[in-house]
This record gives structure tokens, C-alpha cells and sequence, in this order.
């Protein structure tokens, strides 16, 4: 199963399965491996991710110079547009004038460096990091924690209806006071979370999650316990 989850996080938002015509799926998945605790589930997924960490760790080393001119080049783009705004009001400048700045500073695409996944977040913090990212971001955890959040461990309440669209690929559109829009048209988001039985018992006893079609996106795994006969020297 965590195979598979790599693999779709590979894979999502560039390639999609044809079904048939006018029926399009995209290639992520949610994914939850249920087993007690010593069954390794941390060293099995750390063991998965480990080529995904290098990398991001390779492509955020190789544009490290890239990436220092383009926060440089925005910076100036913010003060030259904050410059200009007064210019306007003192009269030195056109409304024209002003709006091209603006037009200029607000298509600079800024060169980030590479995230390719996230652990403990928030949803609202998932939706500015796919803006980010063309639209894609996965999660991996080994604690289950992301569901701890989707249930409102940081707010008051459950709230995960950009997890949702993340799954179909539904667009996401976020305009909150004080921040600028954010628009997702094709969000796709790949999820792995490891979690012990327990867990997926308050899951299913969870309304929210099950009328709302959470529990319905997810690939679950209930792998058989090796604890007892588990081989102390693999190949």
C-alpha cells in the first residue's frame, strides 16, 4: 500500500486514467495502513519516502541561486509598487502607470523551494502550499495527525472540504479577510497516514468523516501482524 501511495504521488497531476470518454480519474490516492504499534510502521515509511526526500533535497540544492534572485526580484516588485503608490497620491504618476506595477507584481511567479509533502498541517496552510506547488501536495504521517486536524484539533470544529476536492480534483476558490484569493482549479492531493487500530475505530464512529465521504475515499490496509515471526536477518 505505501507502494502505491509513492507511486501516486509520483504520478498525480501529470498523467490521468482514460476510463472511457468523458470519464477522466486522476492517479492519487488516500491511503491508511491500520496495524498495532511495533508492527514498524515508522521505519517502513520512512524506508518509501526516503527517495522522495532526496529529491527535493537535490532539486532545492541545485536552484538554491535561483530561487535567492527570484525572492530578490519580488521584493524590489513589492517596494517599487509600494514607491509608486505614493508617487500616485502626491500626483507624480498615473493611474495607468500604477496599474501596470501592479499587473507586473502580481503575474511574477516566484521561484519556491521544493516541498514535496507535509506531516502536521492545517488545511487552510495545504491550500496556500498547493497554490505553490501547480495545484499538488501530498501528506505522509506516521501518526495519523492529519486526521487529528481535519477533525479540529486547531479550529473549532471538523473542516476538510479541501481534502475532499483534493481527492475528485474539484476546484478549490479560498477568499478569507486579510488574505489575497486562493484559486486551485485542478487540486489533486496524495495522503498517507499510518495509524493503529484504535485510530480507525474513532474514524468510524466519526460522523462527519462518514457522511461527508471521507472514510469512502480511502484505501485502507490492514496488513497481517508479524510480531513473534518477524525475520531478525532479511536478505
Amino acid at each position: 500500500s505505501l507502494s502505491l501511495a509513492v507511486l501516486a504521488h509520483c504520478l498525480q497531476g501529470k498523467y490521468e486514467v482514460l476510463i472511457k470518454k468523458g470519464w477522466q480519474e486522476p492517479l492519487n490516492l488516500f491511503v491508511l495502513p491500520v496495524a498495532a504499534p511495533s508492527e514498524k510502521k515508522s521505519p517502513c515509511l520512512k524506508w518509501m519516502i526516503r527517495p522522495i526526500q532526496q529529491y527535493e533535497r537535490e532539486w532545492n540544492k541545485e536552484h538554491a541561486r535561483e530561487i535567492a534572485l527570484s525572492n530578490n526580484t519580488y521584493a524590489a516588485l513589492l517596494r517599487k509598487v509600494e514607491k509608486m503608490q505614493k508617487d500616485y497620491a502626491a500626483g507624480k504618476i498615473t493611474q495607468a502607470e500604477l496599474d501596470a506595477a501592479k499587473d507586473e507584481e502580481r503575474e511574477f511567479a516566484v521561484l519556491r523551494p521544493k516541498k514535496e509533502y507535509v506531516d502536521d498541517i492545517t488545511v487552510e496552510r495545504m491550500a496556500t502550499l498547493m497554490v505553490e506547488n501547480e495545484g499538488r501536495l501530498s501528506a505522509f504521517g506516521t501518526e495519523s495527525t492529519l486526521f487529528q486536524n481535519l477533525n479540529g484539533r486547531y479550529s473549532n470544529g471538523a473542516y476538510f472540504d479541501i481534502v475532499l476536492k483534493g481527492f475528485s480534483q474539484d476546484p478549490i476558490r479560498v477568499d478569507r479577510a486579510g488574505k489575497d484569493e486562493e484559486v486551485i482549479e485542478n487540486p489533486v492531493l496524495t495522503i498517507v497516514q499510518m495509524a493503529q487500530p484504535r485510530v480507525l475505530e474513532g474514524m468510524m464512529r466519526n460522523e462527519e468523516f462518514l457522511g461527508r465521504g471521507l472514510i469512502a475515499r480511502i484505501l485502507f490496509s490492514l496488513p497481517k501482524s508479524l510480531v513473534g515471526d518477524r525475520n531478525i536477518d532479511p536478505p
